[in-house]
């Protein structure tokens, strides 16, 4: 049997009601509806989100295309495509209460939800799933050092398939076996493989640059480990490389060292970003 978590639903309603006393929310990010009731799938047309309410149990609302297991503290109603999803919506929606909606709604959801009325006020409302995202509880703690750890064993392997004469395309077209190996689902992006003047740009897209004797190599990649993203940036050289690139290489490393070692709890970042850029 499935169960919608309730401590992350208790701090949603929290951060809603702190704004918008007595509110209902209707969740529509297909990631904040799995953070709250660990199922995930695009809709792409179709529409699914959760309703949350204080005192009331949560209503996940879905395709009929979707069979959700049942859940012991969660009901799930059903729509088809034959139906009217704006009136099975507003049939779960109180109307004498603001509703909160999701920045993610589609109009064509939305609008017929104006027009009906379905609430007594409408208002962005995804803020406060966002505030408790921001939170990350022993459970997403471990699974984030999971994927994390993943992203290392994957960088240690992506630097071995470095060699001279190797292209940025070789080497990314590589990266998708390596993370399934170290027990990742896919990408948390698509991998960044830089190789000399191509490292300057922040989003390079690999392409069929050759690796030659000198030249700075980047890695930027990241994971998703049981749906938790991993993100790593690496630079090194492959051999020696010229004085001035060396020298800003190690301005760079220094400005980081100084902003490490202020790192603690109650310090802000702009403290942080203050010190790095000082160097």
């Amino acid at each position: 049997m499935a169960h919608v978590d309730d401590q992350r639903v208790a701090r949603v309603l929290d951060a809603l009601e702190a704004q918008h006393p007595g509110a209902q929310l209707l969740v529509n990010d297909p990631w904040s509806i799995y953070y709250l009731t660990g199922f995930y799938a695009d809709m792409f047309e179709r529409f699914c989100g959760v309703l949350l309410a204080r005192d009331d149990e949560p209503v996940i609302l879905v395709n009929a295309l979707h069979q959700l297991p049942e859940y012991d503290n969660a009901r799930v109603a059903y729509h088809t495509d034959t139906d009217v999803v704006a009136d099975a919506i507003a049939r779960e929606i109180d109307p004498t209460k603001p509703l909160g909606i999701d920045t993610v709604m589609r109009s064509g959801f939305l609008m017929p939800l104006l027009e009906r009325h379905a609430a007594s006020e409408f208002f962005l409302g995804d803020f406060a799933v966002t505030a408790a995202r921001t939170y990350k509880d022993a459970t997403e703690q471990e699974l984030m050092r999971a994927s994390s750890a993943a992203n290392d064993a994957v960088m240690a392997d992506a630097i071995e398939l470095v060699h001279e004469g190797v292209t940025e395309r070789e080497i990314a077209d590589q990266m998708l076996g390596l993370y399934r190996n170290h027990g990742c689902e896919g990408f948390s992006f698509p991998p960044i493989v830089s190789f000399g003047a191509n490292a300057g740009d922040p989003h390079h897209e690999p392409d069929d640059t050759v690796l030659k004797r000198g030249d700075v190599v980047l890695f930027d990649i990241g994971g998703r480990r049981r749906n938790y993203c991993s993100d790593m940036t690496r630079t090194f050289f492959w051999g020696e490389t010229d004085e001035e690139t060396a020298h800003i290489y190690d301005i760079v490393r220094r400005a980081n060292e100084a902003a490490e070692a202020l790192i603690a709890p109650g310090v802000r970042m702009c403290g942080l970003d203050r010190v790095a850029r000082d160097v």
